[in-house]
């Protein structure tokens, strides 16, 4: 058809100049534009990390501690933590063993794993587990992570509780644990406001799977600046990892304001409200 038309406007002399601009603006349409390649780097640096989540099943794995949006979760066996929300003084069981005080003091009003709602995922099999709580604790808190095919916890140890209110970690490489590839587990931080009763327990929680990272996430990686490594990973699903990074950021550069605003970005992300607002 294209070769009849243009035997007949260009060959047979009949060279209209509308039917002219007409044609030459039809077959531009039609010649295929290569594709700009995009460099991922450069232009993510311009905006926050976007956490897209590699977990297809939705279930809110997500337990958290204190009142948000008129909400309260994360409270364990037993009512009696479930009134213990927005932080005031309560006696605690005398006794000086496993590090718990014999003496009252204020209970933080919030407590939140940095964690999506839905299982996160690492590269790492020795990751950092982040977390947030909104005040001092004097106190040990307890640290557990399990291994769905243990009866179990395969770790469980008792951590100082933080001076002040902020963001914390605890690191799995200080308890010489690998996580095993393709194992969906569970990680708790705990107050034990009684070790003889543990009902009472107010407790945070999340999950996390390790996998290996692909050949997508390494040639990123590789080709990346470190200060940029936390859009490779956010992007590739790898929400701990991303955390981790921005952490290692934050106090590797400590005057640069714009890690601590990524940091709370992905916060926002996953609906951590709170803890997003103790970086700004």
């Amino acid at each position: 058809m294209w070769r009849l038309f243009f035997e007949h406007q260009f060959i047979g002399g009949n060279m209209n100049p509308f039917i002219i601009h007409f044609s030459l603006v039809i077959i531009l349409l039609f010649i295929p534009i290569p594709a700009k390649s995009i460099d991922h780097n450069a232009a993510l640096f311009k905006n926050d990390p976007v956490y897209v989540s590699k977990q297809k099943n939705q279930t809110v794995r997500r337990r958290e501690y204190g009142n948000v949006d008129g909400s309260n979760r994360g409270f364990p066996r037993g009512a009696g933590s479930g009134s213990l929300t927005g932080g005031f003084t309560r006696g605690f069981p005398r006794g000086k063993n496993q590090g718990f005080i014999d003496t009252p003091q204020t209970l933080p009003d919030r407590m939140a794993p940095l964690a999506p709602q839905t299982t996160g995922y690492t590269s790492n099999p020795q990751p950092r587990f982040y977390y947030y709580i909104s005040g001092p604790w004097k106190g040990k808190l307890e640290f557990m992570l399990n291994d769905p095919d243990e009866i179990e916890p395969v770790v469980s140890v008792n951590i100082d509780g933080p001076q002040s209110k902020g963001i914390f970690c605890v690191d799995l490489k200080n308890y010489n644990y690998f996580l095993k590839p393709g194992k969906e587990y569970e990680w708790f931080i705990a107050i034990v406001l009684n070790q003889k009763d543990r009902s009472g327990d107010i407790f945070i929680s999340a999950t996390i799977q390790y996998q290996k990272s692909d050949t997508v996430l390494n040639k990123r990686l590789g080709t990346a600046s470190i200060t940029t490594h936390q859009y490779a990973f956010s992007e590739n699903g790898y929400w701990y990892d991303s955390i981790s990074h921005l952490s290692y950021l934050i106090k590797s550069y400590p005057k640069e304001t714009i890690y601590p605003k990524q940091r709370s970005s992905l916060l926002r992300q996953v609906k951590l409200f709170q803890a997003a607002s103790c970086m700004e």
